[in-house]
């Protein structure tokens, strides 16, 4: 028993060489250099993540790192979770506790290729199967439910600084562009292309965008009408959506407002939600519905693997999969379908073989009979 207790204490007690920086200063390396591939969003995320852990433990060097504590730290932090505002405990999600990990991983890879550590300390933490615990399941509308959501939002009062007929526009190029709330309240009239007399695409700057570089989208031409007499009377520089300060946080309230006003429910039978991220998942759905291909559609979605785009937004429920059926070629067997003249025999009356007599003029015994059958 002292000699387990003393290997394990050897084992997370580093021993480091002098001149060998430190996690702490390997840290600031890597954010920095991280800075300049991926968006601000990421980043702020990834440093929080990486200096709540760093400065729990205090490695003095990669060396030092157990893996196997790290582990229980983390199944631990989860437990504890947060409070929530209304102040009831809830334990983070396994999708949460999958992104500290793979920030970690990240960070250990970098580790390892820039020869701070022999291998990445994190690789032995798993990432755990988050589809039986996600909390919350998105689906996306059909076309009719998306239309009486736009024409009711556009007659509702003003909310948080923002008319109903902005709503309603920004639920529109929400849904035909696939652009996050973030990247819509950072549109300026200077991010739209015209062509024509109207605006023929949208830019998403790579500050904005998670995937850390510009992307560009085409609008569909009645889309481009509907918004280019609106963006011709918006000031340059500032936001084409404006509203309070705090709009942006309050944009899922108000969907669900929205959704009320015009007879839709938040939640369907089967606690699938529609909330704001579910119009990106919209957009995905009509590229579906147009027959758009999926390689065309990840890059329109922005997404690195079309994996993504198949299985995440591509929300289909019940009634857009019948949509989908129906779709199917009719049989063109008419009304000849189980009759002499037919492709096939029907099944409710089969017509019953002729008994073969055997040679000497007998019948065949009931044993040879099913044989027959068979």
């Amino acid at each position: 028993m002292r000699a387990a207790l003393e290997a394990e204490s050897e084992e997370t007690t580093p021993v480091t060489a002098c001149d060998q920086p430190t996690v702490s200063t390997l840290l600031v390396s890597y954010l920095d250099e991280q800075r300049h591939h991926v968006s601000d969003t990421h980043h702020r995320e990834t440093a929080r993540i990486l200096k709540w852990v760093t400065g729990h433990f205090a490695w003095p060097s990669p060396d030092g790192i157990n893996s196997a504590a790290m582990a229980k730290w983390i199944e631990y932090q989860r437990a504890v979770g947060y409070k929530t505002p209304s102040g009831k405990h809830r334990p983070y999600s396994a999708r949460q506790r999958n992104c500290w990990v793979a920030r970690l991983k990240t960070f250990g890879n970098w580790m390892a290729d820039h020869d701070h550590a022999t291998a990445n300390p994190f690789r032995k933490l798993a990432l755990v199967n988050d589809a039986k615990q996600r909390v919350k399941i998105r689906r996306s509308i059909t076309r009719g439910e998306f239309t009486r959501l736009v024409e009711a939002t556009a007659t509702q009062p003003v909310r948080n600084g923002m008319t109903g007929a902005d709503r309603s526009r920004l639920y529109i190029l929400a849904a035909y562009s696939g652009l996050r709330v973030s990247v819509l309240a950072s549109l300026t009239p200077e991010s739209f292309t015209w062509a024509d007399g109207k605006p023929a695409s949208v830019m998403a700057t790579a500050k904005r965008q998670k995937s850390g570089h510009n992307h560009s989208v085409p609008l569909q031409a009645d889309i481009g009408a509907i918004l280019a007499p609106w963006l011709e009377g918006k000031p340059p520089g500032l936001p084409v959506f404006r509203g309070s300060d705090w709009w942006v946080m309050q944009a899922a309230k108000h969907l669900r407002t929205d959704l009320k006003a015009a007879g839709l429910e938040v939640k369907d039978g089967v606690g699938r939600v529609f909330d704001f991220h579910s119009l990106r998942g919209q957009f995905a759905r009509f590229l579906a519905e147009a027959g758009v291909p999926l390689a065309a559609a990840q890059k329109l979605m922005d997404h690195s693997t079309p994996v993504l785009t198949a299985n995440a937004y591509t929300l289909f429920g019940e009634t857009g999969l019948a949509e989908q059926v129906a779709k199917l070629p009719s049989l063109e067997f008419g009304t000849k379908f189980g009759t002499a003249e037919g492709i096939f025999t029907p099944l409710s009356s089969p017509e019953k073989p002729p008994e073969v007599p055997l040679e000497d003029g007998r019948k065949p015994k009931k044993r040879l009979e099913k044989r027959q059958k068979a």
